[in-house]
Protein backbone atom coordinates (compact mmCIF):
# COMPACT_ATOMS: atom_id res chain seq x y z
CA UNK A 1 0.00 0.00 0.00
CA UNK A 2 1.28 3.66 -0.94
CA UNK A 3 2.56 5.83 1.17
CA UNK A 4 0.93 9.53 1.28
CA UNK A 5 2.63 12.35 2.27
CA UNK A 6 1.46 15.91 2.97
CA UNK A 7 2.85 19.21 5.20
CA UNK A 8 1.77 22.20 6.59
CA UNK A 9 4.29 24.87 7.41
CA UNK A 10 3.88 28.33 9.35
CA UNK A 11 3.21 30.79 6.92
CA UNK A 12 5.74 33.44 8.97
CA UNK A 13 8.44 30.97 8.39
CA UNK A 14 11.04 33.16 6.53
CA UNK A 15 13.94 31.54 5.14
CA UNK A 16 17.42 33.56 4.17
CA UNK A 17 19.23 33.32 1.58
CA UNK A 18 21.38 36.79 1.57
CA UNK A 19 22.25 39.69 3.12
CA UNK A 20 19.77 41.66 0.47
CA UNK A 21 17.29 38.87 -0.20
CA UNK A 22 14.42 36.51 1.87
CA UNK A 23 12.71 34.21 0.78
CA UNK A 24 9.00 33.30 2.23
CA UNK A 25 7.99 29.41 1.81
CA UNK A 26 4.59 28.00 2.51
CA UNK A 27 3.54 25.15 1.70
CA UNK A 28 0.20 24.22 0.98
CA UNK A 29 -2.20 22.15 3.36
CA UNK A 30 -2.54 19.67 0.98
CA UNK A 31 0.73 19.64 -1.79
CA UNK A 32 3.84 17.91 -0.97
CA UNK A 33 7.86 19.21 -4.54
CA UNK A 34 10.78 17.54 -7.38
CA UNK A 35 12.24 14.70 -6.78
CA UNK A 36 14.86 15.45 -9.40
CA UNK A 37 16.02 18.06 -7.18
CA UNK A 38 17.64 14.96 -4.31
CA UNK A 39 20.15 13.21 -3.69
CA UNK A 40 18.84 9.78 -2.62
CA UNK A 41 20.33 6.02 -3.48
CA UNK A 42 18.17 4.57 -5.97
CA UNK A 43 16.36 1.79 -3.72
CA UNK A 44 14.35 0.41 -6.35
CA UNK A 45 17.13 -0.58 -8.50
CA UNK A 46 18.08 -3.85 -8.18
CA UNK A 47 21.18 -5.81 -10.24
CA UNK A 48 18.60 -7.65 -12.69
CA UNK A 49 17.12 -4.17 -13.31
CA UNK A 50 19.84 -2.25 -13.71
CA UNK A 51 20.70 -1.24 -17.32
CA UNK A 52 23.39 1.29 -18.73
CA UNK A 53 21.66 3.84 -20.96
CA UNK A 54 22.27 3.67 -24.76
CA UNK A 55 24.42 5.37 -26.80
CA UNK A 56 22.58 8.87 -27.45
CA UNK A 57 20.78 9.00 -30.76
CA UNK A 58 22.55 9.83 -34.05
CA UNK A 59 19.12 11.48 -35.99
CA UNK A 60 19.69 15.29 -35.41
CA UNK A 61 16.21 16.23 -34.21
CA UNK A 62 15.70 13.28 -31.91
CA UNK A 63 14.50 14.63 -28.27
CA UNK A 64 15.47 11.35 -26.24
CA UNK A 65 17.51 8.65 -26.05
CA UNK A 66 15.95 5.71 -24.87
CA UNK A 67 16.08 5.02 -21.02
CA UNK A 68 15.56 1.80 -18.92
CA UNK A 69 12.70 3.15 -17.08
CA UNK A 70 9.93 4.88 -18.37
CA UNK A 71 7.10 6.23 -15.86
CA UNK A 72 2.75 7.07 -16.80
CA UNK A 73 2.10 9.89 -18.69
CA UNK A 74 0.56 12.33 -16.24
CA UNK A 75 -1.27 15.50 -16.26
CA UNK A 76 -2.16 18.43 -13.97
CA UNK A 77 -4.91 16.29 -12.33
CA UNK A 78 -1.96 13.74 -10.91
CA UNK A 79 -1.05 17.04 -8.27
CA UNK A 80 -3.97 16.23 -6.23
CA UNK A 81 -3.60 12.43 -6.04
CA UNK A 82 -0.68 11.92 -6.17
CA UNK A 83 1.20 9.94 -3.21
CA UNK A 84 3.60 12.24 -3.06
CA UNK A 85 2.67 15.77 -3.04
CA UNK A 86 4.47 19.24 -2.10
CA UNK A 87 3.93 22.68 -2.81
CA UNK A 88 6.40 26.21 -2.02
CA UNK A 89 5.05 29.50 -2.56
CA UNK A 90 8.58 31.56 -2.55
CA UNK A 91 8.76 35.17 -3.23
CA UNK A 92 11.33 35.91 -5.61
CA UNK A 93 13.63 39.44 -6.32
CA UNK A 94 12.81 39.92 -10.22
CA UNK A 95 9.59 39.95 -12.79
CA UNK A 96 7.94 36.89 -14.37
CA UNK A 97 9.67 37.66 -17.44
CA UNK A 98 12.58 38.16 -16.13
CA UNK A 99 12.36 34.43 -14.22
CA UNK A 100 11.08 32.74 -16.85
CA UNK A 101 14.55 34.26 -18.76
CA UNK A 102 16.65 32.91 -15.95
CA UNK A 103 14.22 29.17 -16.25
CA UNK A 104 15.83 28.74 -20.13
CA UNK A 105 19.39 29.65 -18.87
CA UNK A 106 21.22 25.66 -18.37
CA UNK A 107 24.21 27.44 -16.11
CA UNK A 108 21.13 28.92 -14.10
CA UNK A 109 19.43 25.18 -12.70
CA UNK A 110 23.33 24.57 -11.99
CA UNK A 111 24.52 26.83 -9.82
CA UNK A 112 20.93 27.13 -7.94
CA UNK A 113 19.99 23.80 -7.10
CA UNK A 114 22.53 21.59 -8.65
CA UNK A 115 21.27 19.82 -11.73
CA UNK A 116 22.64 19.38 -14.91
CA UNK A 117 19.90 20.85 -17.31
CA UNK A 118 20.19 20.22 -21.19
CA UNK A 119 17.31 21.78 -23.81
CA UNK A 120 16.32 18.93 -26.28
CA UNK A 121 14.16 21.04 -28.13
CA UNK A 122 15.02 24.52 -30.05
CA UNK A 123 13.98 28.11 -29.03
CA UNK A 124 11.23 29.18 -28.82
CA UNK A 125 9.94 26.65 -26.29
CA UNK A 126 6.52 25.60 -25.80
CA UNK A 127 4.26 22.72 -25.45
CA UNK A 128 6.23 19.60 -26.45
CA UNK A 129 9.80 21.21 -25.59
CA UNK A 130 11.88 18.67 -24.38
CA UNK A 131 14.65 18.71 -21.81
CA UNK A 132 17.07 16.09 -19.95
CA UNK A 133 18.32 16.87 -16.37
CA UNK A 134 20.75 15.38 -14.63
CA UNK A 135 20.65 15.20 -10.84
CA UNK A 136 23.47 15.86 -8.44
CA UNK A 137 23.51 11.77 -8.19
CA UNK A 138 23.95 11.11 -12.09
CA UNK A 139 20.47 9.73 -12.21
CA UNK A 140 18.95 11.18 -16.14
CA UNK A 141 15.39 12.22 -16.31
CA UNK A 142 13.92 13.30 -19.94
CA UNK A 143 11.11 16.05 -19.21
CA UNK A 144 8.15 16.53 -21.83
CA UNK A 145 6.48 20.35 -21.16
CA UNK A 146 3.00 20.11 -21.77
CA UNK A 147 2.13 23.45 -20.31
CA UNK A 148 3.93 26.89 -21.41
CA UNK A 149 2.91 30.60 -20.73
CA UNK A 150 5.49 32.65 -20.86
CA UNK A 151 6.16 34.77 -17.73
CA UNK A 152 2.70 32.72 -16.13
CA UNK A 153 3.23 29.24 -16.14
CA UNK A 154 5.01 25.93 -17.07
CA UNK A 155 4.53 22.48 -16.47
CA UNK A 156 6.01 18.94 -17.52
CA UNK A 157 5.84 15.68 -16.66
CA UNK A 158 9.19 13.11 -17.02
CA UNK A 159 8.71 10.42 -19.39
CA UNK A 160 11.72 8.54 -18.53
CA UNK A 161 14.78 8.29 -16.85
CA UNK A 162 17.62 5.49 -15.48
CA UNK A 163 16.04 5.26 -11.89
CA UNK A 164 13.38 3.53 -10.41
CA UNK A 165 12.37 5.27 -7.93
CA UNK A 166 9.26 6.40 -9.22
CA UNK A 167 6.81 5.38 -12.05
CA UNK A 168 4.92 9.06 -12.28
CA UNK A 169 6.04 12.30 -11.74
CA UNK A 170 4.40 15.93 -12.70
CA UNK A 171 5.96 19.12 -12.20
CA UNK A 172 3.98 22.83 -12.28
CA UNK A 173 5.62 26.35 -11.83
CA UNK A 174 3.48 29.31 -11.76
CA UNK A 175 4.18 32.93 -11.50
CA UNK A 176 2.49 35.95 -10.73
CA UNK A 177 3.79 39.53 -10.57
CA UNK A 178 4.33 41.21 -7.06
CA UNK A 179 4.91 44.52 -8.26
CA UNK A 180 8.29 46.30 -7.47
CA UNK A 181 10.69 44.08 -9.46
CA UNK A 182 9.64 41.20 -7.68
CA UNK A 183 7.12 38.29 -8.13
CA UNK A 184 5.80 34.53 -6.78
CA UNK A 185 6.35 31.40 -7.65
CA UNK A 186 4.44 28.68 -6.57
CA UNK A 187 5.83 25.31 -7.45
CA UNK A 188 3.96 22.21 -6.93
CA UNK A 189 5.01 18.38 -7.58
CA UNK A 190 3.03 15.00 -7.49
CA UNK A 191 5.36 11.62 -7.16
CA UNK A 192 4.58 8.12 -7.06
CA UNK A 193 7.29 6.21 -5.85
CA UNK A 194 7.97 2.57 -6.99
CA UNK A 195 7.94 -0.67 -5.02
CA UNK A 196 10.28 -0.37 -2.42
CA UNK A 197 10.51 2.89 -2.56
CA UNK A 198 7.38 4.02 -1.24
CA UNK A 199 9.23 3.72 2.06
CA UNK A 200 11.20 7.15 1.85
CA UNK A 201 8.07 9.16 0.17
CA UNK A 202 7.93 11.16 3.30
CA UNK A 203 11.95 11.86 3.35
CA UNK A 204 11.60 12.64 -0.27
CA UNK A 205 9.44 15.01 0.37
CA UNK A 206 10.81 16.76 3.47
CA UNK A 207 14.06 17.15 1.16
CA UNK A 208 12.45 18.63 -1.18
CA UNK A 209 10.34 21.15 0.48
CA UNK A 210 13.73 22.36 2.39
CA UNK A 211 15.32 23.06 -0.77
CA UNK A 212 12.63 25.20 -2.41
CA UNK A 213 14.29 28.40 -1.03
CA UNK A 214 16.83 27.78 -3.46
CA UNK A 215 14.54 29.29 -6.37
CA UNK A 216 14.97 32.55 -4.85
CA UNK A 217 18.70 32.47 -6.14
CA UNK A 218 17.31 32.79 -9.99
CA UNK A 219 17.27 36.49 -9.15
CA UNK A 220 20.96 36.32 -9.69
CA UNK A 221 20.52 34.66 -13.41
CA UNK A 222 18.07 38.06 -14.66
CA UNK A 223 20.86 40.79 -15.67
Amino acid sequence: MGTSAAWRDDPHDVLPMSPNKTVTYVPGPDHPTSLAHTRFPDVARTRSSYAPDPAPPTTPGDAHMTRPHTYEVVDHTFLDRAPVRVHAVIAIDCTPDELFRAFEREDAWRATLGLGVKWTSPKPYGVGTTRTITTPNGQDLDEVFVTWEDGKQMAFYIEGGSTGMFDAFFEDYAVKPLGEGRCMLTWRVGIRMRGISRLIGPLVGFVLKRGAQNFAKFADFTG
